[in-house]
């Protein structure tokens, strides 16, 4: 061992100095232990030993005499302890982990079946619960003699589901009792005597207001097109395409100028059968009435319809099939807004109701019933107290 505490063979020594005093090269350079060598602390000659064990105290940094390092049992050359096979130790680690590893993936898939077993078996039990709710309700409306789905629906999904068809049947079913409707109202009119009179007529006294930039034809126009409006101006303030019918010709129409809007019963028959008694706002209801679909009617332009504004009893439409349609909507305006009918004119009228059960009559018109509960008119006259 040097004095730095390392072990070296003698080939490695230093040429400068011995590791140890009194060590000398030989002839071949290697270096030779003094013969005798004196403990110079003693006074006593070293054995081998000694130099040995003392180059170990050294390097252990001790200070005890070299002497008493005598009898002493030779120093384990190496420090370190046995330790286990690295690679053993991990692959003992590896297959241990690897077992727990493999116990822990099992436990949770138990876990996760015992898991899907009980919400599996919460699912049915709610799936039963709601079937039994479900049948007691069925068997509560059928007792009760109502149908499961008006129980069971939420009314606003019946009615959206059922509306289109329960209309229809609606308006047929109007249209059916119209005929009969119509003759029971005939006979309710009040029959006027006196001589009829238009020198008290003023056509300017007959002008409907408008709501913004519609006149009433043009809303007319609007709310019974069949397709979506084509608009003349960027307003919308003129319709200028669309799809209406004349109920009493039977010709479809595109156009808005192929199409005239009017009230059904002439201003001038309205004056003489009780309007020239209303006050200006009742006069402007019965212009603007665009709630009923038999006031205002949408007919073909330059048809020829009622060209003088006569009652049927003078004018009746050229189709003979439509009679009955043209009578039924006439009296229904004339009992709305309680309006009278000469007795000629109800003789026509009655005359045209009896075609209703004819093969070729059209019969009442669907586009004319009321199916819907529309509010009465507000009739205010000049001489009512």
């Amino acid at each position: 061992m040097d004095v730095d505490g390392v072990w070296r063979s003698p080939e490695e020594w230093p040429e400068d100095y011995p590791p140890i005093d009194g060590w000398q090269r030989d002839a071949n350079g290697r270096w030779q232990p003094p013969e005798d060598v004196i403990d110079l602390r003693t006074g006593h000659d070293l054995s081998d030993d000694d130099i040995e064990n003392d180059g170990i105290e050294k390097a252990r940094g001790r200070s005890r005499p070299i002497a008493e390092t005598a009898g002493r049992p030779p120093l384990a050359m190496s420090r370190y302890q046995a330790q286990p096979d690295v690679h053993e130790t991990s692959n003992a680690s590896t297959t241990k982990n690897a077992a727990l590893s493999q116990r822990r993936s099992t436990q949770a898939n138990a876990d996760i079946r015992a898991m899907l077993l009980v919400g599996g078996a919460i699912g049915v039990a709610v799936l039963l619960l709601v079937a039994a709710i479900v049948l007691q309700s069925r068997a509560g409306a059928a007792e009760q003699g109502t149908t499961p789905s008006e129980v069971t629906s939420p009314p606003e999904v019946v009615f959206a589901a059922e509306t289109d068809a329960v209309r229809e049947q609606r308006r047929q079913a109007a249209r059916q009792s119209a005929p009969a409707n119509a003759i029971s109202q005939l006979g309710a009119l009040e029959v006027q005597s006196v001589e009829q009179d238009l020198s008290s007529f003023d056509e300017e006294l007959w002008v409907a207001s408008t709501e913004g930039c519609l006149d009433s034809a043009e809303r007319v126009l609007v709310a019974r097109s069949t397709v979506p409006i084509t608009w003349a101006d960027n307003l919308q303030c003129v319709a200028s395409e669309g799809r209406w019918t004349d109920l009493y010709l039977g010709t479809d129409l595109t156009r808005t100028i192929d199409a005239e809007v009017r009230s059904l019963i002439p201003i001038e028959n309205v004056h003489l059968s009780g309007g020239s008694e209303w006050t200006p706002a009742t006069r402007n209801l019965f212009l603007n009435d665009t709630s009923h679909p038999a006031t205002m009617v949408i007919l073909a332009a330059n048809s020829g319809h009622n060209p003088r504004g006569s009652a049927p009893d003078i004018w009746r439409p050229s189709n003979q099939a439509s009679w009955c349609g043209y009578a039924v909507d006439w009296v229904s305006v004339k009992a709305r807004w309680e309006l009278r009918v000469s007795p000629a004119e109800a003789d026509a009228l009655a005359e045209m109701l009896a075609t209703c059960d004819q093969p070729d009559s059209t019969g009442a018109h669907a586009a004319s019933m009321v199916i819907e509960p529309i509010e009465s008119p507000t009739i205010d006259r000049i001489n009512a107290e």
